[in-house]
């Protein structure tokens, strides 16, 4: 869904060329492992949420950014925020039992991208678990961004990600204790923070019409 905010409603003495808002609402499947380090893959909802004025083009947003509040410059050349994402959770699962479950939490911090060549976006963000695992997390990404000549709202995009994570958010996915070693039969472990996961992501946007 598109809305447009009718010129009408530009306070008295605003230019007459004033760019219109556009909010863009949509839903899409997403693929992901089941929890961090599962070899089980989980389909899933995929929200979109974008806010830009008409003369911009549609921000690009990959299916494992956080979502982003703009507080400095414009998102089709260089920006940066506030991010926000759900916390990845851990339910009952087979390969982990004795190990307990995470519940559901937040991560919020903080984004910065450019451009470094017209096609090539480079963004970063780092952001803190609320609840779920209550640790500093981190991503690296550079996208080849691919858009139709005749509707700049159809994108492709495609990828590398370097991860990282705090101590406690490795502990949290990947630790054993005293408590689950005894519970699960495997041995203790209590991983460091750093780099966690290499790897590429791919994203599709299409709309089905400017409505």
């Amino acid at each position: 869904m598109v809305v447009a905010v009718p010129q009408a409603f530009a306070a008295e003495g605003d230019e007459a060329d004033k760019p219109d808002i556009l909010v863009m609402i949509g839903i899409g499947p997403r693929v992901a492992p089941s929890y961090p380090g599962s070899t089980r893959a989980k389909a899933g909802a995929f929200p979109e949420i974008n806010v830009w004025r008409e003369n911009e083009l549609l921000p690009v947003e990959t299916p494992d950014e956080g979502k982003s509040i703009t507080l400095i410059g414009n998102r089709g050349t260089s920006a940066a925020g506030f991010s926000i994402a759900v916390a990845p959770r851990r339910g009952e699962e087979p390969a982990t039992a004795g190990l307990g479950t995470v519940g559901f939490g937040i991560e919020a911090g903080i984004f910065a991208e450019t451009y470094v060549l017209p096609p090539l976006r480079l963004r970063g963000e780092v952001r803190h678990g609320i609840g779920s695992h209550a640790a500093l997390t981190g991503e690296v990404a550079l996208d080849l961004v691919l858009r139709d000549k005749d509707n700049d709202r159809r994108l492709v995009t495609f990828g590398p990600r370097a991860r990282f994570a705090g101590a406690k958010y490795n502990r949290r996915f990947f630790g054993i204790d005293a408590a689950q070693s005894a519970a699960s039969g495997l041995d203790q472990y209590a991983p460091d923070g750093g780099l966690i996961a290499l790897g590429l992501m791919g994203g599709a946007h299409f709309p089905l019409d400017r409505q």
